[in-house]
């Protein structure tokens, strides 16, 4: 798979990281790795500032090393970088499908599983 273009997003840090997780939620196949970290991450958004590669690792039951895969093939540099953008400010203009808590909140009521694009059905977002 090519690498994500992700200049859509211009210069924007703000939610790049929550972004390219939800890229990759709707791009990768639902039995892939990296469909699985997407997830893991997106559900434990609020861990990855804090906790440590390993950490993360254990939690995604992942190697180290997928993990450091991952943040490369989604547009980061290093698993690093990619921890540097997990600072969001949730629902910074009270807009209520503007941060996670909310879209995960969202996806739940419609039992929406974290799946592609091509298997989500287009009517439930009325």
């Amino acid at each position: 798979m090519e690498k994500f273009a992700i200049w859509i997003l211009g210069g924007i840090n703000m939610g790049l990281l929550i972004m390219r997780l939800l890229v990759a939620i709707n791009t990768y196949p639902l039995d892939s790795t990296y469909h699985h970290v997407a997830t893991v991450f997106i559900q434990n958004y609020s861990l990855i500032k804090e906790n440590s590669i390993d950490e993360m690792a254990n939690l995604a039951s992942v190697a180290k090393s997928t993990l450091t895969k991952f943040a490369k093939e989604i547009g980061f540099d290093n698993y690093k970088h990619l921890k540097d953008n997990a600072d969001f400010i949730e629902n910074r203009y009270d807009n209520k499908y503007n941060y996670l808590t909310n879209i995960i909140e969202f996806i739940g009521e419609r039992n929406f599983s974290f799946c592609s694009s091509s298997t989500m059905p287009a009517n439930n977002f009325t």
